[in-house]
C-alpha cells in the first residue's frame, strides 16, 4: 500500500488534479477535514458524515433520500420514499424557518406550468398566525390563530364554521361504519319550496333513501320536525310525539307565557299523574287546580270534580249541542240538545226536533215557530198567549184533570166537562156593594137573535147574537174590543214578518155569560108579570 503525506496540493492555473483511478477509495479518518474551496466533479458518495459515528444523510441507487434513514425503498407502499425523515427510534420531524411577515409552503405538483403547479398547498402565514389548504389550486380550509377552523371560508366565526358553496347543500355527512353509504346522518341546508338556503336541515339517509327529519327555517326561526316549511314556533308533519318518563316523576308538557320562563306570569300543562292511579291532567300550575282529569276507565272530570261517570262537571256548562247516545252507531241515536241559531235551544230525539226554547223564553213543542189551525204542538210563552193545537175537528186538543173530574177543549172549538157545571167565584166574602139589578126586559127584548155560520166554516150554521148588533142597540157593557197582538222581539218571527206587525188580530167579542144571566132577569121580570097577570085574571073569574 503506497501512502502520501502531503501539506498542499496546488495545481498550475487551468489544469486538473485527478486523484485515484477508477475503482479507488479514498479515506479521511475520524478528526479530519476535507477542505474544498472550489467545485468537484463527478464525486459520488454512499453518504454524508455528520462529524460523528453514523451517516446523516444518505441517497440511494433510486436517488431517493434519508435523513437519518438508510432504508427508503421500505416505504415504497404509499409510494413515499423520495425523502424519508428519522431512524424510527427517536422525535423526528421537519421545520420550515420563516421571517416574521412571510409564509412557510408546502406545495403538491403535477405540472411545470399554470394550476398544475400548485395543485395541493399546505401554507402557513406567519403575518397573522394562520394556516391555509389548498385542493384543485384554491383554498379549501383555513385554522386561525385562535383555533377556529373555516371550511369554505377564510373568516370563520366558530370553532368550525363550514359554508355551502351551491344551493341547498350537504355541510357534514356522519357514515355508520358497517354501512356508510346507507344509513348516514347529514346536516346542511335546504330549500323551503320558495326560498333556497333557507333551512338548516338535519337528516339521514336510510337504505338509500333520504329524510329531513329536522328543518330550522332562518327567516322565522320556526322548527320543522318531517317539514322543511314549518309554520309555527314547532311544526310537526306525519308524525306523532310521545314523553315518556322511567322513574317516579310525572310525564310533563307546559306551556307559559309572560314574565320569563323561569317565574312565568301563567303556566298551563298536561301531566300523567303517578301519584293519583296515573290520570291523564290538565293543570292550572299557576293556580295550582286540576281542570280536567282522565282515569284509566275512561270518565272524565271537570273543575276538580271526582269521575265516576264518563263525565262529571263540577260547575256550569256552556256549549252549542249536547248529545246524549245510547250506542256507537253512526250516525249515533239518541237525544240531543243544541242551538240551531243565536240564543235557541231544542232537544231533539230519533233525529228531530221535539221542543225548543226561544230567545225570549217561549216554549214551541214539535214546532219551531208558533203553532197554528192544522198543526199538532203547543206554545207556552211568558209574553204572549198560549196555544195546544192537534189536527183535529171533534176530538180532544186539550184536557186537564182534577181528582174526580176532567175539563176538554175540542177540535171544532167546544168544551165539555164530566158533571156539565161551569161557573165564576161567587162568595160573598169576596163582594160589596150588593143592590138589586135593574130591568133587563128591554135590552133582553131589543137582542136579535140570528143563524149565521164563520167564513171558515162554510158548512156549520151556529145561532146567536152579532157583537155590532148589541153595540148598536146600546148594549155596549155585553161586546168587548180585543186588541191586535204583535209581533216582539220574544217571537219567532215568521218569514216576510217584523217586530211591530200585527200577530193576531184584535176581534170584538160577546159576554155569552154575563148576557145569560140579563136573560134570568128578564125571566124573572116576565114571571112577575105573568103572576101578576094570572092575579088579575083570578080576580076576573071570580067576579059574580
Amino acid at each position: 500500500m503506497s501512502e502520501l503525506k502531503v501539506n498542499k496540493i496546488s495545481p498550475r492555473s487551468g489544469t486538473a488534479i485527478t486523484l485515484g483511478d477508477s475503482g479507488d477509495t479514498f479515506t479521511i479518518p475520524s478528526g479530519a477535514t476535507l477542505a474544498i474551496a472550489g467545485s468537484v466533479t463527478g464525486f459520488t458518495s454512499a453518504g454524508i458524515d455528520d462529524n460523528a459515528t453514523s451517516v446523516a444523510i444518505t441517497i440511494d441507487s433510486s436517488e431517493n433520500v434519508g435523513i437519518k434513514n438508510t432504508t427508503m425503498a421500505s416505504f415504497s407502499n404509499l409510494p413515499a420514499t423520495d425523502l424519508v425523515v428519522g431512524a424510527g427510534s427517536t422525535n423526528s420531524g421537519i421545520t420550515i424557518y420563516s421571517g416574521t411577515s412571510s409564509g412557510s409552503n408546502i406545495g403538491f405538483a403535477d405540472a411545470t406550468s399554470g394550476d398544475g403547479r400548485n395543485q395541493g398547498i399546505i401554507q402557513y402565514h406567519h403575518n397573522g398566525d394562520y394556516m391555509r389548504f389548498f385542493t384543485s389550486a384554491s383554498e379549501k380550509m383555513r385554522i386561525l390563530s385562535d383555533g377556529k377552523v373555516g371550511i369554505s371560508t377564510s373568516s370563520p366565526n366558530a370553532k368550525l364554521d363550514v359554508t355551502a358553496t351551491t344551493n341547498n347543500e350537504d355541510l357534514i355527512r356522519l357514515s355508520h361504519p358497517s354501512s356508510p353509504g346507507n344509513a348516514d346522518g347529514i346536516l346542511g341546508f335546504n330549500s323551503d319550496g320558495t326560498t333556497d338556503n333557507n333551512v338548516v336541515t338535519l337528516g339521514v339517509v336510510y337504505s338509500g333513501s333520504s329524510y329531513d327529519v329536522l328543518n330550522i327555517k332562518r327567516s322565522t326561526q320556526f322548527v320543522g320536525i318531517g317539514t322543511v316549511n314549518p309554520q309555527e314556533a314547532l311544526s310537526i308533519e306525519n308524525g306523532d310525539v310521545q314523553i315518556h318518563e322511567t322513574g317516579s316523576s310525572d310525564p310533563l308538557l307546559t306551556l307559559s307565557v309572560g314574565n320569563t320562563q323561569a317565574s312565568p306570569t301563567r303556566e298551563w300543562g298536561f301531566r300523567i299523574d303517578n301519584s293519583d292511579s296515573d290520570k291523564f291532567q290538565l293543570r292550572d300550575f299557576t293556580g295550582g287546580s286540576t281542570i280536567i282529569s282522565a282515569d284509566t276507565s275512561g270518565n272524565v272530570s271537570i273543575g276538580d270534580a271526582i269521575a265516576t261517570q264518563k263525565l262529571d262537571v263540577n260547575g256550569h256548562i256552556a256549549a252549542n249541542g249536547l248529545h246524549f247516545a245510547n250506542n256507537t252507531s253512526s250516525p249515533p241515536s239518541g237525544a240531543t240538545i243544541h242551538q240551531p241559531s243565536s240564543n235557541v235551544m231544542a232537544f231533539r230525539t230519533d233525529n228531530n226536533e221535539r221542543m225548543r226554547i226561544t230567545s225570549g223564553g217561549t216554549l214551541l213543542f214539535s214546532n219551531t215557530s208558533e203553532p197554528t189551525a192544522g198543526d199538532n204542538g203547543a206554545q207556552i210563552s211568558n209574553s204572549s198567549y198560549h196555544i195546544f193545537c192537534r189536527n183535529t175537528s171533534g176530538s180532544t186538543v186539550f184536557r186537564t184533570f182534577g181528582s174526580s173530574g176532567e175539563f176538554r177543549t175540542l177540535g171544532n172549538g167546544n168544551a165539555a166537562n164530566t158533571n156539565n157545571s161551569y161557573g165564576a167565584i161567587s162568595d160573598r166574602e169576596l163582594k160589596e156593594n150588593e143592590v138589586d139589578a135593574n130591568s133587563q126586559w128591554n135590552d133582553i127584548k131589543a137582542l136579535q137573535i140570528k143563524n149565521y155560520n164563520l167564513k171558515s166554516q162554510t158548512n156549520q150554521t151556529h145561532l146567536g147574537v152579532i157583537a155590532q148588533d148589541l153595540e148598536a142597540s146600546g148594549m155596549n157593557g155585553l161586546v168587548e174590543q180585543n186588541e191586535d197582538e204583535i209581533y216582539t222581539g220574544n217571537d219567532v218571527l215568521p218569514e216576510g214578518k217584523n217586530i211591530g206587525d200585527v200577530k193576531e188580530k184584535g176581534y170584538k167579542t160577546v159576554k155569552y155569560s154575563v148576557l145569560y144571566m140579563k136573560s134570568v132577569k128578564a125571566l124573572q121580570e116576565a114571571m112577575t108579570r105573568i103572576e101578576s097577570l094570572e092575579a088579575e085574571v083570578t080576580a076576573l073569574k071570580n067576579q059574580p
